[in-house]
């Protein structure tokens, strides 16, 4: 008898969760985490990314964005570095070193997660309004040579 019961209760449990997540009106929101919303690979690279769009936004919210660089073949002088725009209702944004990476760096501090080499992930997170690209783009600073790989990922939080 206590285990039937038990399994009422715990499927009576279950269907009202279901009802509340599933019913607009009962003002619960179902979070299931992040989605991924757009992801860039970009191996053995020796020249710089103009302006490309990441991803645009079909609903104002939200957004993380992961972003690691690393130098695959190092080289002497210069640098590269990886920015980001978008628009938020205050208008236009940009970060101008979402990483960098010196041509020169070698193990174990040839990557860069957020503008300084060998330096923790900070992911930034954005607010973006709908219908307004989100670009990145990857700039050769001075002198550059040797080749990187850039990788970034971004997701919906809202």
């Amino acid at each position: 008898m206590n285990k039937t019961l038990a399994v009422a209760v715990l499927l009576l449990g279950v269907l009202a969760i279901s009802f509340a997540t599933n019913n607009p009106t009962s003002g619960f929101k179902y979070f299931g985490g992040p989605r991924i919303v757009a992801k860039v690979k970009l191996t053995n690279r020796t020249a710089s990314v103009p302006d490309s769009i990441l991803f645009t936004p079909t609903q104002s919210g939200l957004y993380r964005i992961s972003v690691y660089m690393s130098m695959t073949a190092p080289a002497s002088g210069g640098a590269w570095q990886t920015s980001l725009s978008w628009t938020d209702d205050a208008g236009a944004e940009q970060l101008g070193a979402i990483a960098g990476i010196y041509n020169s760096a070698v193990p174990p501090t040839d990557y860069s997660t957020d503008g300084r080499e060998g330096t923790p992930n900070l992911n930034p997170t954005i607010w973006a309004v709908a219908g307004a690209p989100v670009t990145y783009s990857v700039t050769g600073i001075g002198t550059v040579g040797g080749a990187y790989e850039m990788f970034m990922v971004a997701e919906q939080l809202e």
